[in-house]
């Protein structure tokens, strides 16, 4: 299980691999030379080993993130430390992040854009002025590609979004609409139709939500971004004494990689613990690797996988134990 933690408990850890992996404590963007000893950030931690770091500054309205290394790949980790400097960034008023790699670097290229960083420059011949501050960085990099462009990423942080409680009826059909359109990905990606899955979400009706999300002991929550729905989460009870399902959470698909799912996931995790309960359950296609590294990623472990009739796919079991101490769930 991967943990997130403040950068201070593993500092030394942390020098040590920016030292390794850069050539020194010193990281070079834009022409300005920043010691990495001195910047705050998050450590990535699994089992007490440090496998991942992230660091970033903040000047005036931006931050800054000034260096990501994962050191286990497609486990998520390089997405969960970027949240966290997100989060951590419009925390303290940022209105977006931005960060600066090279040309030779298309594994850090083509990630930041799935993320949903945006090409926002392109500094032609900047590593010559690089090098003069930083002599150790090398003339040639990835797949023998001369190091010589800074290529600059940008993503704007979310304004004033926030999750709000909200009751299924009076709501329904706007949460239908959500819900279908951001599970129409998933049916898209795992050839799912109305035939062949049809209590698939990308499916649903407003009928079908009332009847599952009105119950007494259901929560439902909406993520609002100026004033517009963007996202939804619902928590219902389980036949286990003590656990809540987490379903239906979902975000519109061009609203995505701003931390939105993880502010939806906070919003329940919370809710959940004050209710008293043990754990937060969810389901999700077994075949799904990318969401079950992102649910891994805050926590959750997998707790079984079973087949049913009625669905073309694996379900894959998860849950979160909330009760105190890092309990494996069961």
């Amino acid at each position: 299980m991967v943990y997130l933690e403040d950068a201070g408990g593993w500092r030394s850890a942390i020098d040590r691999q920016v030292a390794e992996s850069w050539g020194g404590p010193f990281i070079i963007t834009r022409g300005v030379r920043h010691d990495a000893r001195l910047l705050p950030g998050f450590a990535a931690v699994e089992d007490d080993e440090f496998i991942g770091y992230a660091l970033y500054r903040i000047e005036k309205d931006a931050c800054e993130l000034m260096v990501l290394e994962s050191l286990l790949q497609h486990r998520g980790v390089g997405s969960a430390l970027i949240e966290a400097v997100l989060r951590a960034a419009g925390e303290k008023g940022c209105s977006r992040v931005w960060l600066i790699t090279t040309n030779d670097n298309l594994h850090a290229i083509r990630f930041y854009q799935r993320f949903g960083f945006d090409l926002r420059a392109v500094h032609i011949g900047a590593l010559d002025l690089s090098r003069k501050l930083k002599p150790q960085i090398p003339l040639w990099g990835e797949d023998e590609l001369l190091i010589a462009h800074e290529f600059e990423f940008e993503i704007a942080l979310p304004e004033r979004a926030k999750v709000v409680p909200i009751a299924i009826c009076p709501n329904a059909e706007l949460a239908t609409g959500l819900i279908r359109r951001a599970f129409q990905t998933v049916a898209d990606e795992f050839a799912l139709t109305p035939e062949n899955c049809p209590s698939h979400p990308a499916f649903t009706t407003a009928e079908a939500l009332v009847k599952r999300l009105s119950g007494p002991n259901c929560f439902c929550f909406a993520l609002v971004f100026r004033n517009a729905p963007v996202g939804f989460a619902a928590l219902v009870p389980t036949e286990e004494e003590g656990a809540y399902e987490l379903t239906r959470l979902a975000v519109l698909p061009e609203k995505r990689r701003r931390g939105y799912g993880e502010m939806l996931l906070n919003a329940c995790v919370e809710k959940t613990r004050n209710l008293g309960a043990a754990r937060l359950c969810i389901g999700i296609i077994d075949e799904n690797e990318s969401l079950k590294r992102w649910y891994l990623a805050k926590g959750f472990a997998e707790t079984a996988k079973k087949s049913y009739s009625s669905l073309p796919f694996t379900v894959c079991e998860m849950a979160l134990c909330l009760s105190q101490g890092k309990e494996d769930a069961k």
